[in-house]
């Protein structure tokens, strides 16, 4: 476990989270009933990225591409992204090279922008689809 992790896990534990390690190595948790992870990366131990995934029904129209891109565009912090083709997953992230005290003082912004960018895209889905 790298020193960030470590560190992420116990600021996670300390704020009653109940994180876990997944086998890749990330962090998983759960905030008001959602799941989110925090992953790292190996060779470049600043890098974090608080992450959620969506599944999405298979097949849908590609304007939908377009909405997760002009998300994307509008929340210049975070990604917004669909990934895969049978099973479609929509990404969505906010990556982040701090350190723990600036990481501490932003995780529930992080938290807020990926609420809000789920919702926007929500939003923009049920107009898609009305």
């Amino acid at each position: 476990m790298s020193t960030n992790c470590e560190a992420v896990y116990n600021f996670l534990s300390e704020e009653g989270f109940r994180p876990q390690i997944d086998k890749e190595g990330d962090i998983v948790f759960k905030a008001e009933g959602d799941t989110y992870l925090i992953c790292f990366n190996e060779s470049d131990e600043d890098f974090m990225a608080v992450r959620k995934y969506i599944r999405l029904d298979p097949g849908l129209d590609i304007s939908v591409y377009k909405l997760a891109h002009d998300i994307a565009s509008d929340y210049k912090v975070g990604k917004c992204m669909l990934l895969g083709d049978d099973e479609l997953t929509l990404l969505l992230a906010v990556e982040t090279l701090e350190d723990m005290t600036s990481f501490r003082k932003n995780f529930e912004r992080y938290l807020i922008i990926l609420k809000e960018m789920e919702g926007d895209f929500a939003e923009g889905y049920d107009k898609l689809n009305s």
